[in-house]
């Protein structure tokens, strides 16, 4: 009885189009590695000036609903290259293929910058594709992550 009554829930959130979170969230769980920003392999430069290399990144989705997002980069200040990590830290859902990432990190210990407290992008076959603001917030740029 207590299957019968499982798969009846199940196919009713499937009839109203929406599958339960638990069921996606585990699916799509997982870390993921940044292999490109804006079409080029890492490093890759992320302004004009070519002061700033994004070394390496990844986007970790945990079964919880909660996602940390990590970058390090080599900022150039003026003299060397400085290394800077980033991260970011919040909750995450999905709906079909779209992604979304709530930064749930206060301004003050947010290293990844307050521009911003939602990401969007989106997550198919083991890839998850993000649309992450520029330091300044002037723009955007396309980060590619593999499972």
């Amino acid at each position: 009885m207590r299957r019968f009554i499982e798969i009846v829930i199940l196919s009713c959130a499937v009839g109203c189009g929406a599958v339960p979170a638990g069921i996606k969230a585990t699916a799509a769980a997982d870390t993921y590695r940044l292999k490109t920003v804006d079409g080029g392999a890492l490093p890759a430069h992320t302004d004009k000036s070519g002061s700033r290399l994004v070394v390496s990144g990844s986007l970790t989705l945990q079964p919880d609903g909660f996602f940390v997002l990590a970058e390090s980069d080599s900022v150039w200040n003026g003299l060397k290259l400085v290394p800077k990590q980033w991260s970011e830290g919040g909750t995450w859902a999905v709906d079909g293929s779209m992604l979304t990432l709530t930064d749930t990190a206060a301004d003050a210990t947010d290293t990844y910058g307050p521009q911003s407290s939602l990401y969007f992008g989106s997550i198919a076959s083991q890839r998850v594709f993000l649309r992450l603001p520029a330091e300044d917030g002037s723009t955007s740029h396309a980060y590619w992550y593999e499972h």
